[in-house]
């Protein structure tokens, strides 16, 4: 009986520390809010790539295949957004807002330009476009071990696919993270 209640004991203990770890961990740094300017204050850095103001007008619009459909030949970005066949995921504003600060990755991250420019064989693309601005970030990511951002070359990095990584479903994620491994 006494042996009994120390592992109850222990399991109730061992729970309490593992939902502590998680909730303090999935803190988020921003509730909903329609305020704009609390917004801004709290990730300044955000307009660089992504304007903050315009982040409740910002449409996010993911376009992917899996990674092992062979194609005839290398496809663009804009070629993988028109296929009948890829997998669509739109998110708007009003979703968006709730990761902003999870989005200020992009801008803060660094971009190494590849020293030898290869072609792209896209199998994700995503883009952030408004009504105004029409597209005002685009990120293409292909079988080789580099990135396309705005139509420049990048050496791959995880910043850019671990920011979509909320809005995908799961079995999704599973496929591409072979392809695109987190660190």
């Amino acid at each position: 009986m006494m042996e009994t209640n120390k592992i109850i004991i222990t399991k109730i203990f061992i729970c309490a520390i593992v939902a502590l770890f998680i909730f303090s961990g999935c803190r988020r740094d921003i509730m909903c809010t329609d305020n704009r300017a609390d917004i801004a204050q709290q990730c300044e850095s955000f307009p660089r790539l992504l304007n903050i103001e315009n982040i409740y007008d910002m449409t996010l619009t993911i376009h992917y295949i899996c990674p092992t459909i062979l194609t005839r030949t290398a496809l663009s970005a804009e070629r993988l957004i028109s296929m009948e066949h890829a997998n669509r995921i739109v998110v708007y504003g009003s979703n968006l807002v709730n990761y902003v600060c999870h989005l200020n990755k992009i801008n803060t991250h660094i971009l190494v330009p590849v020293s030898d420019e290869s072609r792209l064989n896209a199998r994700l693309v995503y883009v952030f476009e408004t009504a105004e601005e029409g597209r005002v970030l685009m990120v293409a990511a292909g079988l080789n071990n580099s990135v396309f951002v705005n139509g420049s070359e990048y050496e791959f990095t995880y910043v850019l696919f671990d920011a979509i990584k909320p809005f995908m479903p799961e079995e999704s994620l599973n496929t591409l993270n072979l392809f695109f491994r987190s660190e």
